[in-house]
């Protein structure tokens, strides 16, 4: 996390602080990029967070220039899934306190937060703005707005171990008899970081990418 200077002063920058929304910027300028250089075809390929930012650019925008999506592992980001879980009580107080900092003001203050992703740091606006009962990022409901092919893989092991993955392959699947450009890959062993088993990854992203850019 840093502090930059920006045209209204200085800010800080960094995932604390982060505004989701704001990818649209970055990932237009990459896809404009992209057609600088010759390229007409264009995936967007995302790991984790980058997998909800490619998944929720496209909702947005339509862009027609973008001809497919794989996103490895976006995190489930639902304040009503949230409050489901045993964790549930405390990312309430924590979105409450969030709450009361951006009230007063204080919306770039950090703290420690309890979950969904425990001890990691975030500032109070940022806090509300993703986790928040808005489920602002919530990809279940920004699929049905994608109109170019789609696969999204899960690791077996993310679940064991990360509320943003309790239960969301078999959401995510259920989806599939009515969005047809929707395709679900579980990779067994695989972890958050897939250690050990990147290879099977690529097996079963790479066939269906060429296949997409190659139409």
């Amino acid at each position: 996390m840093d502090l930059v200077r920006s045209n209204t002063g200085r800010m800080r920058i960094g995932a604390a602080c982060e505004v989701v929304d704001h990818c649209r910027y970055d990932i237009r300028a990459w896809i404009e990029t992209a057609q600088q250089r010759g390229y007409s075809r264009i995936a967007l390929w995302g790991h984790s967070l980058g997998g909800v930012k490619s998944i929720y650019y496209q909702a947005h925008t339509q862009d027609p220039h973008v001809c497919c999506i794989v996103a490895i592992s976006p995190p489930f980001l639902s304040y009503e899934h949230y409050m489901s879980q045993p964790e549930g009580q405390a990312i309430s107080e924590a979105y409450h306190h969030a709450q009361s900092l951006v009230e007063a003001d204080h919306g770039d203050d950090l703290f420690e937060v309890p979950g969904p992703l425990p001890r990691t740091l975030s500032s109070a606006a940022q806090y509300m703005d993703k986790y928040g009962p808005g489920d602002r990022y919530n990809i279940l409901k920004m699929l049905p707005e994608i109109s170019c092919p789609i696969m999204i893989t899960l690791g077996t092991e993310e679940a064991k171990t990360m509320l943003v993955f309790r239960g969301f392959y078999d959401q995510i699947q259920a989806l599939e008899p009515r969005l047809p450009l929707l395709q679900t890959i579980l990779i067994q062993d695989a972890d958050h970081r897939y250690s050990g088993v990147r290879e099977k990854v690529l097996d079963a992203v790479m066939p269906w990418l060429n296949s997409q850019l190659h139409v």
